[in-house]
């Protein structure tokens, strides 16, 4: 094997390990962001109801 195929070998193998580390993080951070979004969600309608009735205390 000559210098050129080795260097070949080990830049596939490095983009190989960069490619499945991707992989593996992008689903840990859309797992992440599933379960944040989740938590915001009831949040954002409690927050909603107050808005509403502040506003309905304002206009009295």
């Amino acid at each position: 094997m000559n210098k050129l195929s080795k260097i070949l070998l080990v830049l596939v193998v490095l983009l190989t390990i960069a490619l499945i580390t991707m992989t593996i993080l992008f689903f840990n951070m859309k797992n992440l962001a599933n379960s944040h979004y989740s938590m915001y969600e009831p949040q954002k309608e409690l927050s909603s109801f107050l808005e509403q009735q502040l506003e309905e205390r304002n206009q009295e």
